[in-house]
């Protein structure tokens, strides 16, 4: 049986960090999209389908956070994966993140991309196999 690539959005203003993510995410096998900022991601995330979205907190157009709101009100979002990257870890409630906006993981910069790709790899295998499962 043929397994189907897993699509990812990467909405992240910083050209290097973003080029990071995206060949991190790529060598693994998934298909990336990336946006310039959270008006641009909102823009892809109406036009396309993405299994996890990677996105950034402090961004022109929309923030992470604001990027994050506006997806959980879409039903094709509602229950997407979503990691978000930040430099603003002591500026942001992390707990709240999690809860009200259903993030999965914050990671704080500098950070690891392996540590990102795992986090999106064991969020895509739980959403698969939730998404599988008998009712």
């Amino acid at each position: 049986m043929e397994q189907s690539i897993c699509h990812i959005l990467v909405a992240e203003d910083s050209s290097a960090l973003r080029l990071v993510l995206q060949r991190t995410l790529r060598t693994a096998g998934f298909s990336v999209t990336t946006a310039v900022d959270g008006a641009d991601a909102w823009q892809l995330c109406m036009q396309h389908d993405f299994d996890l979205i990677v996105t950034d907190e402090e961004m022109p157009g929309l923030t992470g956070s604001e990027l994050c709101q506006r997806l959980r009100k879409t039903v094709r979002f509602a229950k997407t994966p979503i990691l978000m990257v930040t430099g603003k870890a002591y500026e942001l409630d992390q707990a709240l993140l999690r809860t009200a906006l259903g993030i999965s993981a914050v990671f704080v910069k500098p950070f690891s991309p392996k540590n990102v790709l795992r986090t999106a790899q064991q969020e895509l295998a739980a959403s698969s196999a939730s998404a599988t499962s008998p009712k």
